[in-house]
C-alpha cells in the first residue's frame, strides 16, 4: 500500500510524457504515425503468426510450472522439513528475486548472443532452458536435505524465468509497430491466466487429490509440484514448433516494413 501511494504520486509527472513515435527506433528513414488497426484486424494478424501463436502458449505453459514451485515453496518446505515461515522468507524472497532475476536477464543475453547466428535461438534458447529445468526439480524436491534443496532451488527458478525476454523480443520483431503495445497485453493476458491462473490452483488440487486417494500424506505436494513439470516439457516442444516458422514469418515482417517505408514517406510529403 505505502508503494502504491508513492505510484500515485508520479501521476502528474506521467501526464506530461509525450507519447513516442511507433518506430522511430527502428531504422526506417521517416517513421510516421500510422493508426491502430481494429481489433479484429489485430487479432486475426497475430493468429496469422504462426511463431507467434505457439511462442505464446509455450510462454505460458513454462509460466505454469514457474508459478506452480514459487507459490507451493513455502507449504512444501514447511510440510517437508518443518521450516517455519521465518525460517524460510530470506531464502524463498532470494530465490524466487535473484533467482528468476538472473534468469530473466541471462536468458535474453544468451538468446541475443546466440540470434546473430541463426534467430531461431531465440525461442530454442527457453525451450532448451525450460528441458534442464526438469531434472533440477527433481532433485530440487526429491533431496532430504533442506539445504540441499533451497540451493538446488535457484536453478529451477532461473531456468524457467529465461522465456520471457527472448518471448517478449521475438513477438515484438513480428509484429508492426502499431501493434506492438496490443501484442504485449495478449503475451500478458494468455500468459498470466495460464501460469499465474492455473498454475497454482491445478498443482493444489492435485495435492489434494494424491493426498486423499493415493495415501502420499505429507508427500502429496512434493510430488504435486514435481508433477508441474510436465507443461514445461509441453510448452518447450511448442517452442521448438515456434522456432521452426519464426525464420520465415520474420523475413515477411521486414520485407512488409520495407514496402511501407516509401508510402509512409511519400504521406509525409503530400
Amino acid at each position: 500500500m505505502i508503494l502504491g501511494i508513492g505510484g500515485l504520486c508520479l501521476i502528474p509527472l506521467v501526464l506530461t510524457l509525450r507519447e513516442p513515435l511507433r518506430g522511430a527506433t527502428d531504422g526506417v528513414a521517416s517513421p510516421v504515425r500510422s493508426p491502430t488497426p481494429p481489433l479484429a484486424q489485430a487479432i486475426k494478424t497475430l493468429w496469422s503468426l504462426r511463431a507467434f501463436r505457439h511462442a505464446t502458449f509455450a510462454g505460458a505453459l513454462i509460466d505454469f510450472t514457474l508459478y506452480a514451485t514459487l507459490n507451493w515453496n513455502a507449504p512444501f518446505y514447511n510440510r517437508t522439513f518443518g521450516l517455519s515461515g521465518s525460517d524460510l522468507a530470506g531464502h524463498l524472497a532470494l530465490l524466487s528475486g535473484v533467482g528468476s532475476g538472473i534468469g530473466v536477464y541471462f536468458g535474453g543475453r544468451i538468446a541475443d548472443q546466440l540470434a546473430r547466428r541463426d534467430a531461431r535461438w531465440y525461442l530454442w534458447t527457453p525451450a532448451l532452458a525450460a528441458i534442464i529445468a526438469v531434472p533440477c526439480m527433481c532433485v530440487q524436491y526429491f533431496t532430504p536435505q533442506s539445504n540441499v534443496s533451497l540451493l538446488a532451488g535457484y536453478a529451477p527458478a532461473a531456468l524457467l524465468s529465461c522465456f520471457l525476454a527472448p518471448l517478449v523480443a521475438s513477438a515484438q520483431l513480428l509484429v508492426p509497430a502499431n501493434l506492438r503495445a496490443f501484442t504485449s497485453a495478449v503475451l500478458a493476458l494468455v500468459v498470466g491466466i495460464v501460469g499465474l491462473g492455473l498454475g497454482p490452483l491445478v498443482t493444489g488440487m492435485l495435492s489434494d487429490l494424491f493426498a486423499a486417494h493415493y495415501g502420499l500424506g505429507q508427500n502429496s505436494l512434493r510430488y504435486a509440484i514435481v508433477a508441474s513439470a510436465i507443461p514445461a516439457l509441453w510448452g518447450a516442444a511448442h517452442f521448438i514448433r515456434a522456432a521452426h516458422f519464426l525464420r520465415d514469418e520474420l523475413a515477411n515482417a521486414v520485407t512488409t516494413a520495407a514496402r511501407a517505408e516509401p508510402r509512409a514517406t511519400v504521406e509525409t510529403c503530400d
